[in-house]
């Protein structure tokens, strides 16, 4: 083998090699290509092809926000569409408008009665029955049910019959247990209200709700002897009035009505109760007049003895555990006692003895004469209350009643307190009475001039 088969190539003349190789492989086709052709079709087609993904994926995201909105939509219009209206009336008329779930969505005081007991509530959201029972409650409160006036007319209005049926029964259901937590009987009217023209105009023309307008339209076409006059009569009247009527006349009521009366069931052993421990408080004050004679010698003993003076010491130790045993009452959420109550400026301050909590508060004042007045729970905290009362006189005594109020362990009662208004300017007047009486004292003992010129004379002579 020759020596020049075996040179070896540097790196410029291997690079060489493998171009001109690589041209030899690379065909000339320069020539054929028609270059008149546009050559940006390819990654127009690829553009035109992404912008539609785009477009579909905009739609498809698009599409699912219009099927989320429309599903919250309706969500809200079923939930904030009113289904049905259930009037109270009392003597005030409150018209509760609730949702498909019975959730309330607006509370209507349709008399000046109605504003005074919903002037402090909001019950735009609760469930049917806790608005029902905080109406009934704050009517007692105020003092528009008692054991006097406790006639109720319930108006449903729906356009499922069967379903003003079943609410008709729910509120009457509610209503009964909240007067039975009040100690209270009554005479419901319950009813299922049709929109009529007539009863409208005839709710306008005597300023009552449609509830009651209904309910004696209905009463007018079941008796004949009613006329338009006796309804004018009627439509003034609170409910318990108009259920008096009803009963002395003997009036059929409509066919559209029924009629529940509440009962206390346990009233009897309340009752019972009551008349145990009165009989135990007379027992005692008896044996207390017929033993005069026993404390006067127990007395003179105690002076005589010492060791009595200990053991008599040692009795108001069963007044503290009965004041301990009071306040654990109080804390099992059976009582709520009043410590003491301020005046002063139209404020009444409320001072608890135990913690005490609040939903609606409510208040109603009274005077001696049973006069109610306009007044309002303006702050409210666990040991006190603060309230604003107007249009009181001078020197009198008054009644409160709260609602709205309950231990920390149990259910809402009610609280009654008195306070005093003082008389102001009478402290001065007494002052000035005192100083008069004083000066004409004074001038009474006082020597007058001739009494002084004898005592002078009496001392001269006696020297």
């Amino acid at each position: 083998m020759n020596q020049s088969d075996h040179r070896q190539l540097n790196k410029k003349q291997i690079e060489a090699c493998l171009t001109s190789a690589t041209k030899d492989l690379i065909p000339d086709v320069l020539d054929r290509i028609d270059l008149s052709t546009p050559q940006e079709t390819a990654e127009l087609h690829t553009r035109s092809i992404f912008m539609l993904r785009r477009r579909v994926i905009a739609s498809l995201i698009a599409a699912c926000f219009c099927m989320i909105a429309l599903a919250g939509g309706t969500y809200t219009y079923q939930n904030g569409r009113v289904d049905s209206v259930i009037g109270i009336d009392v003597n005030p008329s409150v018209e509760l408008s609730v949702n498909k779930r019975n959730k309330v969505l607006s509370a209507q005081a349709l008399n000046e009665d109605a504003r005074n007991i919903m002037e402090q509530m909001d019950l735009k959201g609760v469930d049917l029955n806790v608005a029902v029972n905080a109406v009934i409650g704050a009517m007692v409160t105020n003092g528009y049910l008692t054991d006097a006036d406790n006639a109720i007319l319930v108006t449903v209005a729906n356009d499922s019959v069967k379903k003003a049926k079943n609410l008709r029964s729910t509120v009457v259901g509610d209503i009964k247990t909240a007067l039975k937590e009040q100690q209270l009987e009554a005479v419901v009217y319950d009813q299922q209200a049709i929109d009529e023209d007539q009863v409208k105009s005839f709710a306008l023309d005597y300023g009552i709700s449609y509830g009651k307008a209904y309910f004696l339209k209905e009463l007018m076409d079941q008796n004949s002897s009613l006329t338009l006059d006796d309804m004018k009569d009627l439509a003034s009247l609170n409910m318990e009035q108009i259920a008096k009527v009803i009963t002395e006349r003997s009036y059929a009521v409509g066919g559209r009505t029924e009629v529940t009366e509440t009962t206390k069931e346990s009233t009897t052993a309340f009752e019972t109760t009551t008349e145990k421990n009165t009989m135990e408080t007379v027992s005692t004050e008896e044996s207390t007049s017929t033993q005069p004679s026993s404390e006067t010698e127990s007395q003179t003993a105690t002076h005589n003895n010492p060791t009595q003076v200990q053991t008599s010491s040692a009795t108001p130790s069963s007044s503290a555990e009965e004041d301990t045993t009071s306040e654990q009452d109080n804390k099992s959420g059976e009582k709520i006692k009043i410590d003491y109550v301020d005046y002063e400026d139209g404020v009444v301050m409320v001072y608890f003895k135990t913690k005490v909590k609040w939903k609606n508060p409510t208040v109603s004042v009274k005077d001696e004469d049973g006069i109610t007045y306009s007044a309002k729970v303006s702050d409210t905290d666990s040991e006190s209350c603060e309230l604003e009362v107007t249009d009181l006189s001078q020197g009198k005594e008054y009644t409160f009643v709260l609602g709205g109020i309950s231990p920390k362990i149990g259910k809402q009662v009610t609280v009654k307190g008195v306070f005093e208004t003082p008389v102001i300017g009478e402290e001065d007047s007494e002052s000035e009475e005192t100083t008069e009486t004083q000066a004409t004292t004074a001038a009474s003992t006082a020597p007058t001039e001739t009494e002084k010129i004898e005592q002078s004379t009496e001392k001269i002579t006696s020297q």
